[in-house]
């Protein structure tokens, strides 16, 4: 009987990757369909098989990140999970190894994500390199909220690009890509608040459908924040960059350098921010 091996997914590996996402993650079906059919990249993902079963795997994309860094090519690593049962058998470690091993040769600098420890990622290379605040929403001044699916991509594109002109390595957007963070809002009913002045978007926050949080917000000022804050639901938990004058700053993602050019330093981390998506 052959021993678990490693390897690079394939586009036929899909519904178990799937399956297994669903398994570990148990995220509504809608986003699951939206990612597995618009992110799944399996050129960048990797799992550990027993004959043809999967045991564990980490799934990553392409991105660029932009600010002070230089526009970075990078991997954005999600779904790295572990079949119930087979855990602490060292077969994540050889999925993020197996994942690393397709992103160097593919030109990725730094392979970066959101853990659920940080302890679990320090001794495979990764360190603290982003931070976020955490702030709850006053509701002041609250605004009705709207669909994700029906927020102007440009606009907010336009907002985010201000926003995180400030910060260092900021995930790089196109108004595509805003598009593509609506769509994965909108896939499982999130929802979008703007504040307009003048026809241009001065701040905005996405919210996620289940848990009523602001996943995602970004304001062309810091001063904007309270704003902002004032105009989401009352009892909303927001997700802000580092550089917002209210709210707890709690470490974020953290990143692996693959080459020289991409060396950071984690002391940092609090002016770097990168919004959590998949």
């Amino acid at each position: 009987m052959s021993a678990p091996a490693a390897r690079a997914l394939t586009a036929a590996d899909r519904a178990a990757a799937r399956s297994l996402w669903q398994a570990r993650f148990h995220d509504a079906e809608a986003f699951a369909a939206w990612y597995f059919a618009e992110r799944f990249d399996p050129a960048l993902s990797a799992g550990v098989f027993d004959g043809g079963t999967l045991l564990s795997m980490a799934l990553g994309r392409r991105v660029r990140l932009g600010g002070a860094a230089g526009g970075l090519p990078a991997v954005l690593v999600a779904g790295v999970s572990t079949r119930e049962g087979y855990e602490r058998r060292g077969f994540m470690r050889r999925a993020m190894a197996q994942l690393e091993a397709q992103a160097v040769p593919a030109g990725a600098a730094l392979l970066v994500l959101r853990p659920v420890d940080q302890a679990i990622y320090l001794p495979l290379g990764f360190s603290p390199y982003s931070a976020a605040c955490l702030a709850p929403a006053s509701g002041g001044a609250p605004q009705e909220p709207r669909p994700a699916a029906q927020a102007d991509a440009a606009a907010l594109a336009a907002c985010y690009a201000a926003a995180t002109e400030r910060l260092d390595a900021a995930l790089s957007r196109t108004e595509a890509d805003m598009a593509a963070r609506l769509a994965e809002v909108a896939s499982d009913g999130g929802l979008c608040v703007a504040l307009s002045d003048g026809g241009a978007v001065q701040a905005y926050a996405l919210l996620d459908a289940q848990a009523g949080d602001a996943v995602e917000a970004a304001a062309r000022s810091p001063e904007l924040y309270a704003a902002l804050l004032d105009a989401l639901p009352a009892g909303c938990l927001a997700q802000l960059p580092p550089d917002a004058p209210r709210g707890a700053r709690i470490p974020h993602l953290m990143a692996k350098a693959l080459s020289a050019q991409a060396a950071f330093d984690p002391a940092l981390a609090a002016a770097r921010f990168i919004p959590e998506e998949y």
